[in-house]
Protein backbone atom coordinates (compact mmCIF):
# COMPACT_ATOMS: atom_id res chain seq x y z
CA UNK A 1 0.00 0.00 0.00
CA UNK A 2 1.46 3.43 -0.89
CA UNK A 3 1.99 6.38 0.76
CA UNK A 4 -0.85 8.60 1.67
CA UNK A 5 -0.62 12.35 1.40
CA UNK A 6 -3.58 13.50 3.29
CA UNK A 7 -5.67 16.66 2.98
CA UNK A 8 -6.34 19.28 5.51
CA UNK A 9 -9.37 18.20 6.38
CA UNK A 10 -8.23 14.79 6.95
CA UNK A 11 -5.58 15.91 9.05
CA UNK A 12 -7.72 17.61 11.12
CA UNK A 13 -8.87 14.08 12.55
CA UNK A 14 -5.93 12.73 13.31
CA UNK A 15 -5.13 12.23 16.64
CA UNK A 16 -1.33 11.00 18.39
CA UNK A 17 0.89 9.60 18.03
CA UNK A 18 2.42 11.15 15.12
CA UNK A 19 5.92 12.38 14.07
CA UNK A 20 6.62 15.79 12.41
CA UNK A 21 9.76 17.81 10.88
CA UNK A 22 9.73 20.94 10.10
CA UNK A 23 12.41 21.93 6.94
CA UNK A 24 12.86 25.92 6.86
CA UNK A 25 14.96 26.65 3.67
CA UNK A 26 14.49 30.04 1.81
CA UNK A 27 15.84 28.45 -1.42
CA UNK A 28 13.23 25.43 -1.83
CA UNK A 29 11.03 26.54 -4.69
CA UNK A 30 8.25 25.35 -6.53
CA UNK A 31 10.38 22.19 -8.36
CA UNK A 32 12.03 21.69 -5.16
CA UNK A 33 8.70 20.79 -3.47
CA UNK A 34 7.62 18.92 -5.54
CA UNK A 35 10.65 17.03 -5.65
CA UNK A 36 10.27 16.62 -2.09
CA UNK A 37 6.96 14.98 -3.07
CA UNK A 38 7.92 12.60 -5.05
CA UNK A 39 10.61 11.33 -3.31
CA UNK A 40 8.30 10.97 0.01
CA UNK A 41 5.68 9.11 -2.57
CA UNK A 42 8.97 6.58 -3.67
CA UNK A 43 10.47 6.14 0.00
CA UNK A 44 7.81 6.07 2.79
CA UNK A 45 5.67 2.89 3.91
CA UNK A 46 2.16 2.54 4.31
CA UNK A 47 1.61 5.28 6.62
CA UNK A 48 0.44 8.75 6.09
CA UNK A 49 1.75 12.04 5.62
CA UNK A 50 1.08 15.36 5.93
CA UNK A 51 2.49 18.64 4.35
CA UNK A 52 1.47 21.90 5.26
CA UNK A 53 2.28 23.10 1.35
CA UNK A 54 5.55 25.35 3.14
CA UNK A 55 7.40 23.68 6.49
CA UNK A 56 6.02 21.08 7.98
CA UNK A 57 5.93 17.72 7.60
CA UNK A 58 3.79 15.08 9.63
CA UNK A 59 4.10 11.27 9.39
CA UNK A 60 2.24 8.24 11.05
CA UNK A 61 5.58 6.22 11.11
CA UNK A 62 8.84 7.22 13.03
CA UNK A 63 10.76 5.39 10.67
CA UNK A 64 9.49 7.42 7.57
CA UNK A 65 9.86 10.56 9.33
CA UNK A 66 13.57 9.37 10.30
CA UNK A 67 14.54 8.30 6.38
CA UNK A 68 12.65 11.44 5.20
CA UNK A 69 15.39 13.33 8.11
CA UNK A 70 18.19 11.58 7.13
CA UNK A 71 17.83 12.48 2.71
CA UNK A 72 16.56 16.34 3.56
CA UNK A 73 19.71 16.86 6.01
CA UNK A 74 21.79 15.60 3.19
CA UNK A 75 21.33 18.52 1.71
CA UNK A 76 20.23 16.70 -1.87
CA UNK A 77 19.63 20.08 -3.66
CA UNK A 78 23.53 21.16 -2.91
CA UNK A 79 24.62 21.03 -6.39
CA UNK A 80 21.48 21.80 -8.29
CA UNK A 81 21.99 23.88 -11.51
CA UNK A 82 26.18 23.34 -11.48
CA UNK A 83 27.04 22.31 -14.97
CA UNK A 84 30.90 21.43 -15.32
Amino acid sequence: MPTKFLTKEQWDKIVPPFHHVTVKNNRFGTVHKEIIKKWLEAHCGAGFIYWDGEETYIFGSNADMIAFKIWIMSDPFADDGIID
